[in-house]
């Protein structure tokens, strides 16, 4: 068997793998043809094996999942004590081989693509698009904050807000809406923002929910009447992604539009260095 190598990490796929040699699909004919064969193109299915990651934050997770409703999806913690970069690839070899699955039995990817930390969402969308590529199958990216409104809505609350730390005293925030015809799932409401910490307390409503990892380091700056959700809800969990990204491949119907090269990082904003190269030059000019 061929070996990849993600983040310095030796990770056994257990199948083909056809070196990549660019960034387009169609110079890897081998690749498309596993794809359009892909046994989901023009019809839905119900159950397939996913595999989900979330390395959004400091902690992460892994997650398997049979893609039927009447199951829960498994779930791993990626090691605190550990960089995700060194981490993902060896606790997902560990995963597959717990729950009983190689790697080219997986059917879909799901992928958490930001907002987030810069680096560990580039991990882990490069690891999503290398599993994806090398297996064969469909990778799908599912918005960060979604996930976290995700798991707070069917608690009852139709509209609700996620935040996530933006670092120098500002938030990622997104507001989302209860699907009423499918409660456990949302629709954005407000478009994803960075916005400083401040500017989003002063206009918090009376009897808005809030969710999120943001949370924590605002405790103590929230006004009395702010509605906040549980905090064993507020990070984002690689099972909410395994369902997000299996219904969002159900309800397109279409697995070709997914390929690997397709899945992108989402960071809603330049990186500092990026800022000060901008800021340096546009005072040289």
């Amino acid at each position: 068997m061929q070996q990849k190598e993600i983040a310095g990490q030796s990770f056994n796929l257990g199948g083909r793998f056809e070196r990549v040699k660019g960034s387009r699909t169609a110079q890897n004919p081998g690749f498309a043809a596993r794809l359009a064969l892909w046994p989901l193109a023009g019809r839905r299915r119900s159950s397939m094996k996913v595999l989900a990651l979330e390395t959004s934050g400091s902690t992460g997770s892994i997650a398997l999942w049979t893609g039927q409703q009447t199951t829960e999806p498994r779930q791993w913690p990626l090691p605190a004590t550990m960089r995700s970069a060194r981490s993902l690839a060896p606790t997902l070899q560990g995963c597959l081989a717990d729950f009983g699955w190689k790697p080219r039995e997986i059917e879909l990817v799901a992928v958490t693509t930001g907002p987030g930390s810069f680096t560990s969402i580039r991990i882990g969308v490069v690891m999503a698009k290398a599993f994806a590529y090398a297996v064969g199958c469909p990778a799908v990216g599912v918005h960060t904050l979604e996930a976290i409104a995700r798991q707070a809505i069917p608690c009852g609350r139709q509209r609700i807000t996620a935040l996530m730390d933006a670092q120098r005293d500002e938030l990622f925030v997104a507001t989302f809406g209860q699907d009423l015809a499918h409660p456990t799932r949302c629709f954005p409401v407000q478009p994803t923002t960075v916005v400083a910490a401040d500017v989003w307390l002063s206009g918090l409503q009376p009897g808005e929910w809030v969710t999120g990892p943001g949370i924590e380091r605002l405790i103590t700056r929230l006004p009395r009447y702010a509605l906040v959700v549980e905090a064993n809800f507020w990070q984002p969990q690689a099972a909410t992604v395994a369902r997000a990204g299996f219904e969002a491949l159900q309800i397109s119907g279409d697995s070709s539009k997914f390929g690997p090269f397709a899945l992108l990082p989402q960071y809603f904003r330049r990186t500092a260095a990026e800022e000060q190269w901008d800021k340096r030059h546009t005072i040289a000019t």
